[in-house]
């Protein structure tokens, strides 16, 4: 119900406003992860997005809460996402909301999970291509990827990897200073990448031809890796020793 805050006090009395109870529906959530997730699970509640009204002098009649939740267990999904529901309605309530809220769901990927025989194979082929010292293994990664559409739902063997393009120089000493986490990643508006992605050859077959034969002589699928890891360095004219792998822990 909107009004203007300039009404009668009986007209703003009788309003319901929509961004103080979403306001208080966004410091509740906060409670989710630290209040409702064990010690030893894992789980992410962000709100990306709160949107509501126009104008400074009028109360609005609806508010939107966007949110992105991600787990590494379908168990702790259901529990968080059971949680969110029931702290938006018991604020609604709590409000005199003459509705309870309403739930749209924008994105759903499924859990992706790096198959031991195929992680192994491809971080084999990894190795054999870049410097060994820069391929290297990680444990799990929130990232919400549609891999898992592909591999987790049809039941085939996927694996996940990660191709680094933070600038050498620049990582080396931000270890070094212990400032890593400063690094701008590719979410970031200060996010600007390696230079030597943005080179592209000025030619224009994408692919030179003897590559092209070679690639279409690669019988094994770790053969076709090779080959593809060398067209992509060729593409972005990047070196073999200059590029980092990084491949999820095959157990997430």
């Amino acid at each position: 119900m909107d009004a203007q805050a300039e009404n009668p006090p009986e007209t703003v009395l009788a309003s319901i406003d929509p961004v103080v109870m979403a306001a208080a529906t966004v410091m509740r959530l906060q409670t989710i992860v630290s209040r409702e997730v064990a010690a030893d699970e894992s789980a992410v509640v962000t709100i990306g997005a709160l949107q509501a009204g126009t104008k400074e002098n009028v109360i609005p009649d609806t508010a939107v809460i966007k949110l992105n939740v991600r787990t590494f267990d379908s168990g702790v999904r259901k529990r968080v996402l059971a949680a969110i529901e029931r702290i938006a309605n018991a604020e609604a309530a709590a409000s005199g909301a003459p509705r309870p809220p309403e739930f749209t769901s924008l994105d759903h990927y499924p859990l992706g999970f790096n198959d031991a025989e195929a992680s192994k194979r491809v971080g084999d082929a990894f190795r054999r291509y870049f410097d060994p010292e820069r391929v290297r293994q990680v444990g799990a990664a929130p990232a919400s990827e549609d891999l898992g559409s592909f591999g987790t739902a049809w039941e085939t063997p996927s694996m996940f990897w990660f191709v680094g393009g933070t600038d050498p120089d620049v990582y080396a000493k931000a270890k070094a200073a212990g400032e890593i986490n400063k690094i701008p990643v590719n979410h970031s508006p200060f996010f600007l990448g390696w230079p030597g992605w943005r080179r592209r050859p000025q030619r224009i077959d994408p692919i030179p031809t003897q590559r092209r034969h070679a690639m279409q002589k690669a019988k094994s699928p770790v053969r076709r890796l090779g080959f593809l890891l060398e067209f992509l360095g060729w593409l972005m004219g990047l070196e073999p020793t200059t590029t980092g792998i990084t491949i999820l822990d095959s157990t997430n």
